[in-house]
């Protein structure tokens, strides 16, 4: 299942970006919208990939393909992993440029970042050092003792399920206590999450986690509870979160499309385009308000965080 949004209708090339309704990808896609409006010399339309159902998601990658773009961009790890697939499987030559991925060759989306042989190419944020995010944690809220820590293992390609654990390990050996709550599908957070808010402080969610599909919900609880939310993305402390670290992700979008034009207006070979690195787009941010309603001290540290 899936919607299109068509951001013009004109005889030119056609880019068709496959995406989600999230923060991160939410903010990539508006970073293309953006450079699209600046340069419309291609036409650019939206595919939204609707709910979590791993193989719901495959048809609507697949179906990406019947309408036989010039170029897809695919946003995200698991959405560029099912678009790489499906193009090999039908051994398409569909230019693909993913947007997002911090990991491209080891993720199995390119088979070299040289020149390469297939059609496929990108912009790759820099991977996180989970333990970062811990650290700024301790350091922005020394107080915390008791910390929920829910994720799914599955996100971002599998690597979620490997650094929240670690990521728990380290808090661990900094004294704190830490409940690890694995999840499957997003209806379980209100229900699940809910069942420890009254034995906790503080509620980390870690960057690339399904986690910020239903920040929401995790707001609401923690105002709710006066439990500080540490989110993973940028936007989640705009709406409500107390602190977060993240990443502004315009950039990605902006820098994807400009790949793309280059491709199809430039006539440029998708094999003989470096991949992109993209560096310091993560960034610390607090909202006093939300810090207020749950729990948060607002420090010297996180003054100086607000002077930036």
């Amino acid at each position: 299942m899936h919607r299109m949004h068509y951001a013009q209708l004109t005889p030119k090339p056609h880019i068709l970006v496959l995406t989600k309704d999230s923060p991160f990808f939410n903010h990539v896609s508006e970073g293309i919208r953006e450079a699209q409006i600046k340069d419309p010399r291609c036409l650019v339309s939206f595919m939204y990939t609707i709910g979590a159902d791993k193989l719901a998601i495959q048809e609507t990658v697949e179906d990406a393909f019947n309408y036989k773009p010039d170029l897809i961009i695919s946003v995200g790890v698991t959405l560029s992993q099912l678009c790489v697939n499906a193009a090999r499987k039908r051994n398409l030559q569909t230019p693909i440029v993913f947007a997002g991925p911090g990991e491209p060759l080891q993720q199995g989306l390119v088979s070299t970042l040289g020149r390469r042989p297939e059609p496929i190419t990108g912009v790759a944020l820099t991977p996180i050092h989970y333990e970062d995010s811990a650290k700024i944690l301790l350091t922005y809220k020394p107080s915390a003792k008791k910390i929920l820590l829910p994720y799914f293992p599955t996100a971002s390609g599998g690597l979620i399920g490997t650094a929240a654990p670690a990521v728990a390990d380290y808090l661990r050996k900094h004294g704190r206590v830490v409940t690890e709550l694995p999840l499957y599908a997003l209806s379980e957070i209100p229900v699940k999450c809910k069942g420890f808010m009254n034995q906790v402080d503080t509620v980390m969610c870690l960057e690339g986690c399904y986690t910020s599909d239903a920040i929401t919900n995790l707001i609401k609880l923690c105002d709710q509870y006066h439990v500080t939310l540490f989110a993973g993305d940028i936007q989640a402390v705009t709406d409500g979160a107390a602190l977060g670290y993240g990443i502004f992700a315009h950039t990605i979008g902006s820098a994807a499309l400009n790949i793309a034009y280059d491709i199809l207006l430039n006539n440029k070979c998708p094999g003989d385009i470096s991949v992109l690195f993209i560096h310091d787009l993560r960034k610390i941010m607090f909202n006093a308000d939300a810090a207020t309603r749950q729990g948060l001290a607002i420090t010297p540290e996180l003054k100086a965080i607000a002077e930036r």
